[in-house]
């Protein structure tokens, strides 16, 4: 940070500054609502157990936000040499929770052009190519969210593709495992509850080759990384090492649409997208046996001036290397199959009906469940204009989901559905970026 300050007061000294030049924007987003389901409780969510997400039209109970500045300013009036600043808080609380806590979510500087032309240098904690399928807020690439800091370089222009490197450090200052720890590379656990483990880091060296031409309409991204997780040394947990290696193909025109095609392996401190080992260590992994396969598809598409539709599927796989210790487990893996399709049909320019139907298969072998759990939502939405992606929308919305048996108690615990197979919730929401 010295470096840059310091960078920055040279080329303040040495070049006329013309401040028209410099510019600041702000973005953000946020969802927030009202809601109910049966018995006149808070709105209740729908979501498959052991799976990362779900379809959220009318499957929302919360009021998220984001908030976000970016200042750049350029050190002449005749270049593009800049430096940026961007700082990013978050907050959320469920509709029965009145507590916002902000956090930095980022905070980082860049220096863009200064290098070589179109490469940006940058240090700090960043939102950082972060890619996800919108219809049930799933980041199959989320490698860089929640990074305690991380340094980079990206714009090089390389074999024909943008060239993109930088290096992440996570920080756990509290390791805690609940229920169970793993002994690492024994395949056993240890019967160990609310222990606090101390501290621990994972660093990942993260390398993606973006932007390859295949053909007018394709083109291929490639990503790489290697990463080490420190270990708790009063536990006997010792360092473990992993690996990621993720491919996606972006189609700009597929029947109207653009589709984004993704395949990706993950391995050992690496095999939750990076993230930390207390991320992963809450259910009983051991860290040099685990590992995950999956593939995304996302298909977008407005199809004319009165339909727009979302469509996606998914198949996850991760072997977690250890099975329950009371013995009742059939296995170490967990599945995740999913898909969903939103259709939106426009009555005018501001109102639609959206239909969202979405169909999350689990398999867990770890806790011994197997089951469906089955969504549907009609929304009437007010909106500004046309298009998928559009906002602001206000929507008024009804949503029905069953689950198979075997998840009773395990979808909407802790409410009146919690020993049903079913269940309803209705609504009003507003969601908006910028």
């Amino acid at each position: 940070m010295a470096c840059i300050i310091t960078l920055i007061g040279s080329g303040a000294a040495q070049a006329e500054i013309d401040l028209k030049r410099d510019t600041i924007d702000y973005h953000g987003y946020i969802r927030t609502g009202i809601g109910m389901s049966e018995g006149g409780s808070q709105q209740v969510v729908f979501q498959a157990p052991s799976t990362p997400a779900k379809y959220r039209l009318g499957n929302e109970n919360d009021t998220y936000m984001e908030l976000a500045a970016d200042y750049r300013h350029y050190f002449d009036s005749s270049s593009n040499k800049s430096v940026q600043f961007v700082a990013r808080t978050d907050t959320g609380s469920s509709y029965s929770d009145n507590d916002f806590d902000f956090e930095m979510a980022e905070a980082y500087v860049s220096l863009d052009n200064i290098v070589g032309e179109d490469i940006k240098v940058w240090v700090g904690r960043r939102f950082y190519d972060r890619r996800d399928i919108h219809m049930n807020d799933y980041f199959w690439q989320k490698s860089n969210e929640g990074v305690q800091g991380g340094a980079g370089i990206e714009g090089i222009h390389a074999l024909g593709g943008n060239l993109k490197v930088a290096l992440l450090r996570y920080n756990d200052d509290n390791v805690i495992f609940a229920g169970t720890r793993p002994t690492q590379g024994s395949g056993a656990v240890d019967p160990l509850v609310d222990k606090n483990f101390g501290e621990s880091t994972t660093t990942v060296l993260d390398v993606r080759l973006e932007g390859l031409a295949i053909d007018d309409n394709n083109s291929l991204n490639l990503m790489a990384q290697i990463g080490e997780w420190s270990g708790v040394d009063d536990y006997n947990l010792g360092s473990e090492m992993g690996y990621t290696l993720s491919a996606w193909n972006d189609t700009a025109d597929l029947w109207g649409g653009t589709n984004t095609l993704a395949i990706s392996y993950r391995q050992g401190a690496t095999a939750l997208h990076g993230r930390s080992v207390a991320s992963i260590n809450e259910h009983a992994v051991d860290l040099s046996n685990t590992d995950s396969f999956e593939i995304d598809n996302n298909y977008v598409n407005d199809i004319n001036d009165t339909m727009s539709v979302q469509w996606i599927a998914l198949y996850n796989q991760e072997s977690r290397g250890v099975e329950r210790i009371d013995g009742t487990s059939t296995g170490d893996t967990v599945t995740w199959m999913s898909t969903g399709v939103r259709p939106i049909y426009y009555l005018n320019k501001n109102i639609n009906m959206a239909l969202e139907v979405g169909i999350d298969h689990v398999d867990d072998e770890v806790n011994d469940f197997e089951g469906n759990l089955d969504k549907v939502t009609l929304a009437l939405q007010l909106t500004n204009d046309l298009g998928y992606y559009n906002r602001p929308v206000i929507r008024a919305f009804v949503t029905y989901a069953s689950w198979s048996n075997e998840l009773k108690g395990l979808v909407a615990a802790d409410t009146d559905y919690a020993d049903k197979t079913e269940g309803w919730s209705t609504g009003i929401q507003v969601e908006t970026w910028w």
